[in-house]
């Protein structure tokens, strides 16, 4: 499996172009692109960032989630349009900087009720977003996330056998955020894994690897248990570090915990 480092961890420090070149600074080959507002989708801001982008191995592009991904499923057909068109401007954008998978949040949970999901109604459109993803040579990747729909695993057991096509993205700060852990999830993920996002805990707060609780030797273990071998990729927040120097050894934590699994 690959170790990387997602751009998202220099959101609101470095621009999208910025950040791609501090992780090949950083002596790191793969990476998550991280794209953070609708112009970052066209030129100019694109061939920029697409410039940068070829001198890495980009396993995955993340969208904004909240600016088309929940339109997505709206009942409202003009706000599905808005977010469709969207979606393609995203998707030939993650093309461009040569993305095989898109992690992909989808609605999210905003009032405070008990929400009883149409797995079928769900299933339709999401697999109308993965032939939309097809046809730009990307795989979706549905991640489980505390604040969404898939915020726990029986959205992936009752959502992966409808779309055959689905790929998943394991969050494990996300799991944790929610209540309970990344093992949940691996069972009803299993083979469609592709990617998975890491940092470290402190309960449910985040940190840099080497800095909290979790056991990234079990982690590796239990990933390469299930046949994983896509790229698990440090994403943190701009808090949880102060020079990037610290994301750097962060990820070599990552590589020797991993090395201690073969």
């Amino acid at each position: 499996m690959k170790i990387g480092l997602s751009t998202a961890c220099f959101f609101n420090r470095l621009f999208t172009e910025d950040a791609l070149r501090a992780v090949r600074e950083l002596g790191i080959e793969t990476t998550e692109c991280f794209f953070g507002t609708f112009s970052e989708y066209r030129p100019p801001l694109l061939d920029a960032i697409a410039r940068e982008a070829r001198t890495l191995d980009v396993h995955s592009a993340h969208a904004m989630c909240t600016q088309f991904e929940p339109q997505l499923f709206a009942e409202n057909p003009r706000q599905r349009a808005d977010g469709t068109a969207l979606l393609e401007e995203f998707l030939r954008a993650a093309s461009a900087v040569g993305a095989r998978f898109y992690t992909f949040h989808g609605p999210l949970l905003l009032k405070k009720k008990t929400y009883v999901f149409d797995y079928d109604a769900i299933a339709s459109v999401v697999n109308g977003l993965t032939d939309a993803a097809a046809r730009a040579g990307i795989a979706l990747c549905y991640e489980n996330v505390h604040y969404s729909y898939a915020a726990n695993p029986e959205f992936f057991e009752e959502t992966l056998p409808r779309c055959p096509a689905l790929r998943t993205t394991l969050d494990v700060k996300q799991a944790a955020q929610a209540g309970g852990s990344y093992r949940e999830f691996l069972p009803a993920m299993g083979a469609r894994l592709a990617t998975v996002h890491v940092c470290d805990l402190r309960g449910s707060d985040t940190c840099l690897p080497g800095r909290g609780e979790l056991d990234f030797v079990a982690l590796f273990s239990s990933l390469k248990e299930i046949g994983f071998d896509g790229a698990v990729v440090l994403e943190c927040y701009k808090r949880d570090y102060e020079s990037f120097d610290e994301l750097r050894r962060a990820v070599d934590i990552l590589r020797e915990a991993e090395a201690k699994t073969r």
